[in-house]
């Protein structure tokens, strides 16, 4: 009996200050060998709320990242939150139920201002003691891409 079939998928990174640090491009980007693409990285602020790292930057590549998807309509566009800089705000998003509402609703409306068709979470470093509100977050805001 054979399994039934795994998806593939591809999943590359593009860093917003790539444009600036190393000068490459979202043109640069092979989209074509792709099947996700995650658009790094909105920031989780002391607040709690998803923000963006650098707003400069996302006006010059968010554009640029609707002409790539346009180009290629079967990439998915996704925008990372956390990342090695933007992780600080997690722990207290998460912590309550009204915190993890806030930012989920924070992360909805940048996904959808940003033309994105989903996120990607990137905690680097929850402690054990976040570890349920880390779950919940994660399952409360799965159900809010859903509606």
């Amino acid at each position: 009996m054979s399994s039934p079939a795994v998806p593939k998928f591809v999943v590359g990174y593009f860093v917003a200050s790539s444009i600036h640090t190393t000068r490459y491009a979202i043109s640069d980007i092979p989209a074509e060998s792709l099947t996700h693409l995650v658009y790094g990285f909105a920031q989780v602020d002391a607040g709690g709320q998803c923000r963006a790292q650098n707003p400069a930057d996302d006006q010059i590549n968010l554009p640029q990242l609707a002409q790539l998807k346009a180009r290629h309509p079967n990439l998915s566009v996704l925008l990372g939150i956390g990342g090695p800089f933007g992780s600080g705000g997690f722990a207290s998003a998460a912590a309550t139920p009204l915190g993890r509402t806030s930012f989920i609703a924070s992360c909805l409306s940048a996904m959808k201002a940003g033309g994105f068709d989903g996120v990607e979470i990137s905690w680097q470093t929850p402690g054990s003691a976040e570890a349920i509100g880390f779950t919940q977050l994660l399952s409360e805001l799965r159900s809010q891409l859903d509606v």
